[in-house]
């Protein structure tokens, strides 16, 4: 009486087991939406981490230029503003690479405020080359008049 139980055990397994084997996913399936997002993420990551790269390398030609010039004000300006977006380039490096690691990891909420940060960063990488480029004018912004008055009380201060 076991093998009449073992035959139909045997038949039970095999009847389980051939749907799964004759039904595989196929190769060429499209990835399923998620993917794609954390795909959009990385993409958009290093696109902007390299945005900040660009502006940083822009202010270095900016810079030599001014070297070049002997242009000494200007040099010392944009050696700041060049500081300044190598110290932007390298937290978009750390943000970009956080971003990464947490969509690797499924944390695609984290990696949405990473992404918020890049293009924070990015914005601001913008506005150094816009601060050291003459003349550039940045959108929806027209030209800026500066007056100078001077107190006239200081002169009268001065001249006591």
């Amino acid at each position: 009486m076991s093998r009449p139980l073992t035959a139909v055990c045997a038949l039970a397994l095999a009847l389980c087991a051939r749907p799964a084997l004759a039904d595989p996913a196929p190769a060429s399936s499209p990835p399923p939406p998620s993917a794609k997002l954390d795909q959009l993420r990385i993409h958009e990551a290093s696109s902007l981490a390299a945005a900040t790269e660009t502006a940083l390398s822009e202010l270095y030609r900016e810079l030599r230029s001014a070297r070049a010039q002997h242009d000494t004000v200007r040099t010392l300006v944009l050696h700041d503003l060049c500081n300044q977006a190598g110290a932007t380039a390298r937290r978009a490096r750390l943000v970009e690479r956080d971003v990464r690691d947490a969509v690797r990891e499924g944390r695609a909420p984290t990696a949405d405020v990473g992404l918020a940060e890049l293009r924070a960063l990015r914005t601001r990488a913008r506005r150094l080359v816009w601060d050291a480029t003459p003349g550039m004018k940045r959108d929806g912004e027209g030209e800026t008049r500066v007056t100078v008055s001077i107190d006239p009380r200081i002169v009268r201060e001065r001249e006591e």
